[in-house]
């Protein structure tokens, strides 16, 4: 599932030989699983359903029942917690491949 959205979105595209070797592929994932599993819990219902499940701010505002603004704040707040906490594994790929 995470994997998969990052490749659906081309994101992966620029690691070498992460397509060839599924050992990467199952560790990466691992990490991504990890750290949206420790994001607080409103973050983390928001960025799966906007990531996930593909819903705009609006639909996500009415479907917690909460505001649009809040949506905004709580995406705001994951993914900088998900850019920190992923900051080590991407310069691991970065120096292991490149």
């Amino acid at each position: 599932e995470y994997v998969s959205y990052l490749q659906k979105n081309n994101l992966l595209s620029e690691i070498p030989a992460f397509e060839e070797n599924p050992i990467y592929k199952k560790e990466f994932e691992h990490y991504i699983k990890e750290a949206i599993e420790h994001l607080p819990q409103r973050c983390k219902e928001v960025f799966k359903l906007s990531r996930f499940e593909e819903l705009r701010n609006k639909e996500i505002a009415q479907q917690l029942q909460i505001s649009h603004k809040t949506v905004e704040r709580q995406m705001t707040i994951a993914l900088e917690k998900l850019r920190f906490k992923l900051q080590h594994l991407l310069s691991f790929i970065i120096l292991f491949f490149f």
